[in-house]
């Protein structure tokens, strides 16, 4: 992470931001990835940069949208 990033997104969450991380998670649908990992990643994130934020997950699950 640059160290930019926290201090950027401080700032947009003070000027009434929501901060919302889309990640697209294949890797839990094809079993190389455990979705409790993701979720641990995500919240050490969060944690990190000290701003509440929402995560939206993608292609946790074979589909018509999975890609591969």
């Amino acid at each position: 992470m640059l160290p930019s990033i926290p201090t950027k997104l401080k700032q947009l969450h003070t000027q009434g931001y929501k901060i919302v991380i889309f990640t697209n998670q294949g890797g839990v649908a094809t079993g190389t990835v455990k979705a409790a990992d993701i979720q641990h990643k995500i919240e050490m994130v969060i944690k990190a940069i000290g701003v509440p934020m929402q995560a939206m997950i993608a292609a946790c699950k074979r589909g018509m949208y999975y890609l591969r």
